[in-house]
């Protein structure tokens, strides 16, 4: 088991899949847990107490960002490792090129691409000067390979 005691992580997509087990572990290894999610709180981190920090919200829009970091940054008193582990994918609304919406394609880059560059652009002046400070970005499968 890693220690994780006196760290910060801010983890995105916290509210389900990766994003929530890596924050339950991370919670689990002592850290303190910003967490960051378009989704309601899972209420198996409600007993954390002051280690765990859920800011609901959409990753999307950067005022919400700034202030979500601000407020983690502030709660903690720093940022050491930042995970991006919020996504989607819509099967129902992901298509070809050929039938592509590009109003949905603009949506799926700004979840999966411009909110994660834009965590990272904010939570760097806080990492910088801590060398044992890391980031972690998730993706999918589908950057291997394509489907049909």
């Amino acid at each position: 088991m890693w220690d994780f005691s006196g760290k910060t992580a801010l983890v995105t997509g916290a509210g389900g899949g990766m994003g929530y087990q890596v924050a339950r572990e991370l919670l689990e290894a002592g850290a303190g847990v910003g967490m960051i999610d378009l989704k309601d709180m899972p209420g198996s981190f409600a007993g954390c107490g002051e280690r765990a920090a859920y800011v609901q919200g959409d990753i999307t829009d950067h005022g919400f960002l700034e202030s979500a970091v601000r407020g983690i940054r502030q709660r903690f008193g720093a940022i050491h490792y930042l995970v991006n582990a919020a996504g989607v994918l819509w099967f129902d609304r992901d298509l070809g090129v050929v039938d592509t919406d590009f109003d949905v394609w603009d949506r799926v880059m700004d979840i999966n691409l411009k909110g994660p560059a834009k965590l990272a652009q904010l939570c760097i002046p806080h990492m910088i000067d801590n060398p044992a400070s890391a980031m972690v970005h998730f993706s999918s499968i589908g950057a291997y390979r394509g489907d049909a």
